[in-house]
């Protein structure tokens, strides 16, 4: 178990939100509950990029299970900052751990598949059952870019 060898520093809170640097695996993990409103989100985002360069951080999971509704999506916004604003950072993989609505996980999974076909940018997205499974594909050298 990943987590256990490592407990995160929070670095971030406010509210239902929390970002974790787990430093042993150059990580930060974001998660919230309940909604977040769109302005929110993109400050959180920005946020994530101030730590991700000040902790040299290149892993980011995203833990939505506690999600409740995909309030925040704005497809122009997130295109600009998953294809500038994040590749001027060492991001390499990127892993969400999925609310249960499904609706808002299709349309989020059907905007990254977009994003990863038509701008291929310089990381790795994928869902995982949870954090420490993450983590192991963080470490697995034999499926990095």
């Amino acid at each position: 178990m990943f987590l256990l060898s490592c407990l995160p520093r929070t670095v971030f809170k406010k509210g239902n939100i929390e970002i974790d640097y787990y430093e042993k695996y150059h990580c930060l993990h974001l998660s919230w509950s309940g909604q977040i409103d769109k302005e929110e989100y993109k400050n959180l985002m920005l946020q994530m990029l101030d730590f991700t360069k000040k902790l040299k951080v290149q892993f980011w999971i995203f833990d939505a299970r506690e999600e409740d509704n995909f309030k925040f999506f704005d497809p122009e916004w997130s295109t600009h900052f998953l294809t500038r604003e994040l590749s001027k950072h060492p991001i390499k993989k990127i892993a969400r751990i999925a609310s249960g609505n499904s609706n808002n996980e299709t349309q989020l999974s059907s905007f990254m598949s977009r994003i990863l076909k038509e701008q291929n940018p310089p990381f790795c997205f994928k869902y995982l059952p949870d954090a420490n499974h993450a983590i192991a594909w963080f470490l697995d050298k034999e499926h990095e870019l």
